[in-house]
């Protein structure tokens, strides 16, 4: 693997992982104020 398809990866891997940290964010918040507001 070159050094670009290397760095390509690990880009791809970090957008995935705030991808999902951005969704397990949503989600709590989400369920906090649902809690909150019932």
């Amino acid at each position: 693997a070159t050094d670009s398809e290397t760095k390509g990866r690990k880009k791809q891997i970090v957008r995935q992982t705030i991808a999902a940290l951005t969704t397990v964010f949503s989600v709590t918040l989400g369920s906090l104020m649902y809690l909150h507001i019932h």
